[in-house]
């Protein structure tokens, strides 16, 4: 199972987005875990992974009519990216703090109750350890190379999400 939360902060940096403003609206919707067996959300099951990508919404039409694959889709690495990708389309991206929340939530989550949603992700801002992550997998595993010059330190893996 991928690690939700190294992978929204690589993808919201990648596309140019606060990822704490991305974890905190995440842990209002599916959460940073994948709970096995926690298909869709309890109003219906309609909506997917962390995002809760919803079937008549940002969910694309290729994976709506299948729960499971659409469950697996959105917690992927592919499904994540997709979403914070969508995201980066909004008005959300280059901004930080409250801007980014508000962003995200008003031109992306477009929930019934906006303020209420902005309200609870501005508590949850700042809350998640943003894990450490670089621009994507070195191949060949083993410790990153010292920076160039000499005397850099090899980047350490980050602490477990909380």
């Amino acid at each position: 199972m991928p690690n939700a939360p190294r992978l929204i902060t690589r993808f919201a940096k990648q596309f140019g987005l606060d990822p704490q403003a991305v974890l905190a609206v995440a842990r209002g919707e599916g959460g940073l875990r994948d709970r096995p067996g926690d298909i869709g959300d309890l109003s219906g099951g309609g909506s997917f992974g962390p995002f809760q990508l919803y079937t008549q919404g940002a969910l694309p039409a290729r994976f709506r009519g299948n729960q499971q694959l659409a469950d697996r889709w959105a917690w992927s690495p592919a499904g994540i990216r997709y979403a914070i990708r969508q995201m980066a389309k909004t008005s959300a991206r280059g901004l930080t703090g409250e801007a980014a929340v508000r962003a995200i939530i008003s031109e992306f989550e477009r929930p019934a109750d906006p303020q209420s949603s902005i309200r609870n992700a501005l508590a949850r801002y700042g809350q998640t350890r943003v894990p450490q992550v670089g621009p994507g997998r070195r191949r060949g595993g083993g410790r990153a190379p010292a920076r160039a010059g000499g005397g850099g330190e090899p980047r350490r893996g980050a602490a477990p999400p909380d």
